[in-house]
């Protein structure tokens, strides 16, 4: 910053000069002081009736590029150039930041400072002052402590490998889920069906043909076990294989981001 007058009366005038040259002197210094104290603080050349004099218009920190030491009769406040915020060093010693706008969460204009190194989520493409994204986290979902899979909050569980296979069986009047009602078993021609015959015992084929309903018996057995009117059994498998790593859940993507 520039003044308008040196710092020069520490040493003049001197005991060589007249006296008709130290009201000069005294003009000039009363200015060096005005201009710097002015850095900061009120003060004018004529104060005209102002009622800020002396009062503090900012508070300038200059980057001293390390930490004031501690001193036993108070706290030092200080700019760090590490992480650009204002610190205080105790006098034991500790280094504190001193919150900020940056620190500022929830409603009602309170302040709620975040400790270093706390992790939240936040719903946007990049992290607020004060904060860095978390790496190694990506394409994944946010779960509750819990479970044989999520155990250890803070590191990744699960995968998104979806593998599901199996098999199942059962027969006509058995209690599994394959169980298959009576029912009648078609020869690919309009309105035809195989029956059962039980006072033949025969199977009957049963036909339409021009409007004219048919029947053709045949097949004749000694047992009464596969007709649609007779219990009978059927077998089924079951074998399912989904593809794996291609499912992902409708989500609201966001960061997980770090305290800084």
């Amino acid at each position: 910053m520039t003044f308008s007058k040196d710092w020069i009366y520490e040493t003049s005038p001197t005991d060589a000069d007249y006296i008709k040259d130290i009201d000069d002197y005294i003009r000039g210094l009363a200015t060096a002081i005005r201009e710097r104290l002015a850095v900061d603080h009120a003060f004018y050349a004529n104060e005209g009736g102002a009622t800020d004099v002396g009062m503090h218009r900012q508070v300038t920190f200059l980057n001293t590029g390390s930490p004031p030491s501690s001193d036993s009769r108070g706290a030092k406040v200080y700019y760090a150039p590490s992480d650009g915020r204002l610190r205080i060093v105790y006098p034991d010693g500790t280094n504190k930041k001193i919150p900020d706008e940056r620190d500022i969460s929830g409603g009602g204009g309170g302040t709620s400072e975040f400790p270093p190194g706390t992790i939240l989520y936040f719903y946007q493409a990049s992290p607020p002052p004060g904060w860095d994204v978390v790496s190694g986290v990506g394409d994944s979902v946010l779960a509750v402590q819990g479970g044989d899979v999520y155990v250890t909050p803070g590191a990744i569980a699960g995968t998104w490998s979806l593998s599901v296979s199996g098999t199942a069986s059962g027969t006509t009047g058995s209690s599994t889920d394959l169980t298959l009602p009576t029912h009648k078993h078609s020869l690919g021609v309009s309105g035809s069906f195989i029956k059962y015959d039980e006072q033949n015992p025969m199977f009957r084929i049963s036909f339409t043909s021009e409007g004219y309903p048919f029947s053709w018996y045949s097949f004749p057995s000694d047992s009464g076990d596969a007709g649609s009117t007779q219990g009978h059994d059927h077998s089924a498998n079951l074998s399912v294989t989904a593809s794996t790593g291609s499912w992902r859940p409708r989500a609201a993507v966001g960061i997980l981001a770090r305290k800084l």
